[in-house]
């Protein structure tokens, strides 16, 4: 697993658009765009999480899921810090 930083997220599926709903203390509250089977509804995380950050999609990660909807995703701050520094 690269280094990086973890971010608990609640998803919340199926919503009409993508978007930052809150911002607790101790997790994101996202709504997705994307029905939450076979995996759409990650998949829309990913691609949300990577475009708001400026990142790509390929350094962020999902290294635990939950049965609560609070699945970890895990971004490369190199790619960050790169980014911001130059």
């Amino acid at each position: 697993m690269p280094d990086g930083c973890v971010l608990k997220i609640h998803l919340k599926p199926n919503a009409d658009n993508d978007g930052i709903v809150e911002i607790r203390r101790d997790f994101l509250k996202i709504k997705v765009n994307a029905l939450p089977e076979k995996g759409k509804a990650n998949e829309r995380l990913i691609k949300f999480l990577a475009r708001v950050l400026s990142i790509s999609r390929e350094s962020v990660f999902i290294i635990r899921q939950s049965l609560y909807r609070l699945p970890s995703i895990i971004f490369c701050l190199a790619v960050v810090f790169n980014r911001v520094l130059n």
